[in-house]
Parts: structure tokens; sequence; C-alpha cells
């Protein structure tokens, strides 16, 4: 493992939440948007095609490079920023 450095100008994102709301289910609420900003700059999509006789099969993996995050979580939302 490796410390997580924090710049100044790391990209962060800001969910709203309610006061009864855990982190957890603020992400799962906020999935797509939380996704896109965590991977911004890298994304990787491996997609694997199989084919028989009677059917096709594909198989498509999305790789998200790993990343510390701050969670800033207070009454009335929740803020991430990437650090590293």
């Amino acid at each position: 493992m490796q410390p997580c450095t924090f710049h100044t100008n790391s990209p962060l994102i800001i969910f709203k939440r309610n006061l009864d709301e855990t982190l957890e289910s603020v992400l799962k609420r906020e999935q797509t948007q939380f996704l896109e900003f965590a991977a911004t700059g890298e994304l990787r999509v491996k997609s694997n095609d199989t084919f028989s006789a009677s059917q096709s099969q594909t198989l498509n993996s999305l790789t998200i490079p790993t990343r510390c995050y701050a969670v800033e979580f207070n009454d009335e939302s929740v803020t991430i920023t990437a650090t590293k």
C-alpha cells in the first residue's frame, strides 16, 4: 500500500443527502454519477465474445483504476474528492 496524496486542484463531486442516509445509500442512489466521476481520466473496458453453433455470448468488464478518496460527510451533503 502507498499513502494517498492530496492535491488542491483534485476533482471533487458533491451529493445532497438526507439526515437519515448513510454513505452507502447515497452512493447507491448516485451510482451512475459517481462512476462517471471515478472513471474520469482512465477507464478500461474489456470485451470477450464467445461463439458456438447455437448461441453467442458477450462479456464486458469495466475496470476503474484504484484511487484514494477523501469523504466529507455532513448533515446536508457528501463531498468526495479524488486524492490520487
